[in-house]
């Protein structure tokens, strides 16, 4: 373990630093910050080859971890409180932003990988969707950032854009919450461009963007068991392969919560300590690239993540015409 504790304490303490500077730019969340910071410094770190033990342990477990503890705020008893309708509207988005990407990613001749790590990511909750795909489907770590960077640019842009859409469509309260719950990505921008809309439809907003987040789990458990059923270059695999562990652990921690045998406490505490794990890992992820990686994909990850952003955004607005809550 001595040899990785250099690396993760400075990974453990880049995520600190991140959270802290989050709160000065609450646009901006402490998972993105602290992949830019590890991409700003990868060239000194690459060079510290004592560190790259800890840095690949964080960027690893660092996921896993915050992953389960995820679990602990995520009860299956949340579905019912949140409202079975913002449930149903959040499924064929879903399966929209995948069909869209499949085709897409296709022509653009982008790996697998990326293209359903920027679905997921488009599609559900972000950094957090992404982090939770990533180790089911064996992502490569420059997809995973070029995955996080596509989501976060269109995750920004909406935050930009939707209110004075809104505004300019003459969205009444609650379809404009839906709208932006459904269609922005992050949860703190979902709050942000819904409640500067108005009380209502920030309250609305809320609701649909967790009824969102709850697609985590039948999505992962999907990616988990399409790769059991397909094996590796033809071969059988055992199912604790492509069923990790973490899952399995995250499934748990739900159930658990869902029974009500998880303290208040512990549950309040899961979320800074999921959040601080995670802004450890992407600086862990980032300080392994370098930005002449991101520039050699080119603008083809941003094509794809516009397409589907766009498909989910109008698809939201028409859906709301013939779905009535």
């Amino acid at each position: 373990m001595s040899q990785h504790l250099s690396g993760l304490m400075v990974s453990g303490l880049a995520g600190i630093f991140a959270i802290w500077l989050s709160s000065f730019l609450p646009l901006v969340d402490s998972s993105i910050l602290s992949l830019a910071l590890g991409l700003s410094l990868s060239g000194l770190l690459r060079q510290e080859k004592h560190l790259s033990s800890g840095l690949g342990l964080a960027s690893k477990l660092g996921l896993q971890y915050s992953i389960i503890l995820l679990g602990f705020r995520l009860s299956f008893a949340d579905i019912k409180s949140l409202g079975l309708w913002s449930f149903q509207l959040s499924i064929p988005l879903l399966f929209l932003a995948f069909a869209v990407a499949l085709v897409l990613g296709r022509q653009l001749k982008l790996s697998h990988n990326l293209t359903l790590l920027i679905a997921f990511g488009t599609a559900i909750c972000g950094g957090s969707a992404i982090a939770s795909a990533a180790p089911i489907l064996d992502a490569e770590e420059d997809d995973i950032v070029l995955a996080l960077s596509t989501v976060f640019l269109f995750n920004l842009l909406g935050l930009l854009i939707f209110p004075a859409l809104g505004q300019a469509l003459d969205l009444s309260q609650q379809t404009f919450g839906i709208w932006a719950g459904t269609a922005i990505n992050d949860t703190s921008s979902v709050v942000a461009a819904g409640y500067s809309y108005g009380q209502v439809a920030g309250d609305v907003a809320v609701v649909v963007k967790l009824a969102r987040t709850l697609l985590i789990l039948p999505a992962c458990v999907f990616f988990a068991f399409r790769r059991f059923e397909k094996g590796q270059s033809g071969r059988t695999r055992q199912l604790r392969q492509v069923f990790p562990t973490f899952v399995f652990l995250f499934l748990l921690a739900s159930l658990l919560t869902s029974l009500g045998l998880i303290p208040d406490a512990l549950r309040d505490l899961s979320q800074p300590l999921s959040k601080w794990l995670m802004a450890m890992a992407l600086f862990a992820v980032g300080s392994k690239l370098s930005i002449a990686q991101i520039k050699r994909a080119g603008l083809k990850p941003m094509l794809l993540g516009a397409m589907v952003w766009f498909s989910i955004g109008l698809a939201s607005l028409l859906l709301q015409q013939v779905m009535t809550p």
